[in-house]
């Protein structure tokens, strides 16, 4: 067993929840801490198994492109934002939370 296989067992039984795969990578979160900790491989390519991502602008402006390639419209009532795509409606405080949104509802269905 490796150095991060052993990490993995170490947080396991410590009960915390974890995600991924004790070989490469694994994420686990700490409810008591309320942090998450990304576990990789300690070599020079352990960028290859993680990358973090952000709700940041560059994220949103992916939604909004999808959204805008699955024919989606938006309208503004009072202070949300309306996004209506393929007759999957949500509402958002912006335009890309709105679409963001949308698209998770309508993923969320089209799955169920």
């Amino acid at each position: 067993m490796d150095v991060l296989e052993l990490m993995y067992q170490m947080c396991k039984c410590g009960g915390q929840e974890l995600a991924g795969d004790p070989a490469r990578a694994f994420a686990a979160f700490n409810p008591t801490t309320g942090k998450l900790r990304v576990y990789s491989t300690p070599n020079a390519q352990k960028n290859a198994y993680v990358q973090m991502i952000a709700c940041d602008s560059v994220t949103m402006l992916a939604a909004l492109e999808h959204a805008q390639e699955q024919g989606a419209s938006f309208m503004v009532v009072e202070n949300e934002v309306v996004c209506s795509l393929s007759g999957t409606t949500a509402r958002g405080r912006t335009y890309p939370e709105a679409a963001l949104r949308a698209i998770a509802k309508h993923m969320a269905t089209a799955s169920s």
